[in-house]
């Protein structure tokens, strides 16, 4: 049976799949400028020390973002194409190709510098890292790891689905698996 701990690290990467699906939604309805970030929101995020504080964090974030969406239109968007709401700043782009609102991004910068479980770390920080997990519902952003195991084990904990998984070789990113 997984402890409550367990079962809000499998939900990180869920929970912030919504968050950028809500702030899209809700972007429609609001406008652009909803996806600044105002002062506030970064301050509590600059704040955050620790993952559990972050995981709370994230998905009080996805709560508050959900609760601006009207309940007609969060009811027809929720199921239906995301399109209908990504259409009018995103002309024909998949949500995946969005890239991410500020909010997002720093909450997935704030997890790379607050997990220390094994070494992972994405685009500013990489350096001699051999693997790259692909997190692909977020705009492709990258992550990196020093040994294969490191990235496979990091993948089974937190189940950031979809994701591929490259090697570096001979200077050049190969494809390994697709989950």
């Amino acid at each position: 049976m997984r402890t409550s701990n367990e079962s809000k690290e499998s939900c990180f990467f869920s929970n912030l799949f919504y968050l950028k699906k809500y702030r899209l939604m809700a972007e429609n309805i609001h406008g652009e400028q909803f996806l600044n970030m105002d002062g506030k929101s970064k301050d509590a995020v600059q704040k955050i020390s620790d993952l559990q504080e972050l995981y709370a964090a994230t998905e009080n974030f996805m709560e508050d973002t959900k609760k601006s969406i009207p309940k007609e239109k969060f009811e027809e968007w929720e199921y239906g194409d995301s399109e209908s709401y990504t259409d009018k700043y995103h002309h024909r782009k998949f949500p995946n190709e969005i890239e991410n609102s500020c909010l997002v991004a720093m909450l997935l910068k704030k997890f790379v510098s607050l997990y220390d479980e094994i070494h992972v770390c994405d685009d500013e920080e990489h350096n001699e890292e051999k693997y790259n997990l692909r997190l692909y519902d977020f705009n492709n952003h990258d992550l990196y790891f020093s040994t294969e195991q490191d990235a496979e084990t990091f993948a089974s904990k937190f189940d950031p689905s979809p994701y591929t998984l490259y090697k570096q070789e001979n200077g050049a990113w190969i494809e390994q698996y697709s989950v």
